[in-house]
């Protein structure tokens, strides 16, 4: 266009200096009697007219093709609610994800041991308990005795442990990246779709920003945006997932614990009478009804030094507690890259809309 106006400019010179006589004056100024003089005359005053018209024109085509900012009134209800929950989701994920990184990294796991003292206690059968309860017919006639007979068990100290439990305590209670993503990306398109709702729903009440209908750009390769932010934000997911789990991992630790406990075994401790039914017609002679042990765990029991006296044998318990990783470095990455793909598919769902607006 500035070469077409640079040769219009040119003729005019041309005119001005060899027709007209006066380069002041213009085509438009003169009108030459000779005819040819006047038929370019002519034609020079059409190109200036068309070259004035098409700048023009080219002007308003390129203040109308200017990238704007878009307004409240360029969104349709939908496209508000699909923009908040789309955005919603793909911020709310990315930023959940990099939680659950922080809250790893901050994470300082140690093993904490506690020691809770017992005795150790020795059963001794001191006599049994007798209970006879009556058995009566559908009529309410009695029919004999029911004899049952329950060992009566008393406990003796005889020594006392320490038994010692190690448990891992994390400093930062929170979720792995992958965990923390999914909720993220969760109450980002809860709170993302709720806030395009609400302006959907308040522009209408207040009466401003209202839809404006509009033509749509013509969009070409709306498909490869999407593919191209889904594999970025796949790659950017299993980036954080992996980052994570290398983390839980580094932090591994272990300690081993020790102490003796009290060897237990079953003993039979004496005897009681056994559960019998008497009839009425039997005369009850406790004296004659048969035995039974009463077989107990009890602690075993061995010499004690120089053979006077007895003491608990004791034995070694050894324990190893080990700080492990909580979430596993291949379902991290797989995870991660499955949110990260989530997200990113719904960041060029939004991108294509913003791009048909602006």
């Amino acid at each position: 266009m500035d070469s077409l106006k640079g040769m219009a400019n040119k003729v005019t010179g041309w005119v001005k200096h060899n027709v007209t006589g006066n380069e002041k004056a213009t085509g438009k100024d003169y009108t030459p009697k000779d005819r040819q003089a006047k038929e370019i005359n002519d034609n020079l005053h059409h190109i200036e007219d068309r070259v004035d018209r098409i700048d023009s024109d080219i002007s308003k085509i390129a203040d109308t093709s200017e990238l704007r900012p878009p307004k409240l009134s360029d969104f349709s209800d939908k496209e508000l609610v699909i923009v908040g929950a789309t955005g919603g989701a793909a911020v709310g994920g990315a930023l959940g994800m990099a939680e659950g990184v922080l809250d790893t990294a901050l994470d300082d796991p140690k093993i904490e041991i506690t020691k809770t003292e017992h005795d150790i206690n020795r059963p001794i059968l001191k006599g049994y308990d007798h209970k006879q309860i009556e058995q009566k017919d559908s009529a309410g006639y009695l029919q004999g005795y029911d004899h049952k007979f329950t060992p009566r068990i008393e406990y003796e100290k005889v020594g006392d442990y320490t038994v010692k439990e190690g448990k891992v305590v994390h400093t930062v209670d929170g979720d792995s990246p992958v965990m923390s993503g999914v909720k993220g990306m969760v109450t980002g398109a809860l709170l993302g779709g709720g806030i395009g709702v609400a302006i959907a729903v308040g522009r209408k009440v207040m009466k401003k920003g209202g839809y404006v209908p509009r033509e749509n750009r013509e969009l070409e390769g709306q498909g490869k945006v999407i593919a191209a932010t889904t594999a970025l934000g796949a790659a950017g997911g299993a980036v954080l997932g992996g980052v994570g789990a290398m983390i839980e991992a580094g932090q591994g630790a272990g300690k081993e614990i020790s102490f003796k406990q009290p060897v237990m075994e079953s003993q039979t401790i004496g005897q009681v009478p056994q559960d019998i039914h008497q009839s009425i017609y039997d005369v009850f002679k406790e004296h004659e009804i048969p035995k039974q042990d009463v077989t107990v765990e009890a602690p075993k029991m061995e010499k004690g030094m120089l053979g006077i006296g007895e003491k608990p044998a004791m034995e070694k318990i050894t324990q190893s507690i080990e700080i492990k990783s909580r979430f596993g470095f291949m379902g991290q990455v797989l995870g991660g890259a499955v949110i990260g793909a989530i997200g990113g598919a719904l960041t060029g769902i939004m991108t294509n809309i913003l791009r048909k607006i602006i």
